[in-house]
């Protein structure tokens, strides 16, 4: 598996070109500033993309795990639900391997050669063993997984919320915080065990008592946007992680209309390489 700073094209929703026309567009500078070509997938009945769409692995390899999220299992939000087939076939994408493991694509946090994923997908598999349950997707995706406890009470259960990597066996990771201490030891506890060292961000700002996203930012070859929420950790944790990935273009803009919807950057975005069918304007 290819890590994000391969990333030469990012993709959007159709939708979100209507709903978030300006960050959209604030987005999409960026992005292209720093060489990254985007498109739009059409056939999608959601902004949040990320979670349907295949996984790239490398090349023009694909896999397509079974998005069959609970939290959609209800008369408001079964409207978003997005058929994935008729997703690949409008965007013309082809050597997409399928795999009969339920996956959103927001609970896979990749590196090169390995990814974390929460132990959700344990939960949405029910009936398999958990070696079975590793053993598929390392073998469709060509790389170690690592799975860590999901955040307690969490709707979606996905690790691109919780953790991102800085290196291959170096991550960032939100400071533990209240009521989720117990769940932060854990967290620190599997880490460490698989090798991992690791650095943190604020979740809450002290004064607005605000939980933010500022994790969950978009990844793409040089570029890392973070989602600002327009308290006082933004500035924060941007010079965090502009210190801790030096050699990178580190941008922070206002999410706050995106987040209120349940995600951020890297929820409403995918990526792959050199592959650009779809909508492009």
């Amino acid at each position: 598996m290819c890590p994000d700073t391969e990333v030469n094209t990012i993709w959007f929703s159709f939708h979100s070109k209507n709903h978030f026309r300006g960050l959209i567009t604030n987005i999409r500078n960026i992005l292209h500033i720093n060489n990254i070509s985007t498109s739009f997938l059409v056939g999608t009945q959601d902004y949040f993309c990320r979670d349907y769409m295949p996984v790239w692995v490398r090349g023009s390899e694909f896999v397509l795990f079974n998005f069959n999220p609970k939290y959609l299992n209800t008369p408001v939000l079964a409207k978003f639900r997005t058929s994935q087939d008729l997703v690949i076939k409008r965007n013309g994408f082809q050597r997409v391997i399928k795999s009969k493991i339920a996956l959103d694509g927001g609970n896979i946090v990749r590196a090169k050669g390995r990814c974390i994923l929460t132990d959700r997908v344990i939960r949405d598999n029910p009936g398999l063993a958990v070696i079975d349950i590793v053993n598929e997707i390392e073998n469709k995706l060509s790389c170690e997984v690592i799975l860590i406890p999901e955040l307690p009470n969490e709707v979606t259960g996905h690790a691109d919320g919780l953790i991102r990597f800085i290196s291959n066996d170096t991550v960032l990771i939100h400071e533990a915080v209240g009521k989720h201490s117990g769940w932060h030891r854990k967290l620190t506890r599997v880490l460490v065990k698989n090798g991992f060292s690791f650095e943190t961000i604020p979740f809450r700002d002290t004064k607005s008592r605000q939980e933010c996203l500022h994790i969950n930012y978009l990844e793409a070859g040089k570029a890392i946007i973070i989602p600002g929420s327009g308290c006082a950790l933004d500035k924060v944790v941007f010079d965090k992680i502009r210190n801790l990935f030096p050699e990178r273009n580190v941008y922070l803009i206002c999410g706050s209309e995106l987040i209120q919807h349940g995600g951020a950057f890297n929820c409403f975005s995918w990526g792959c390489r050199d592959f650009n069918r779809g909508v492009q304007s």
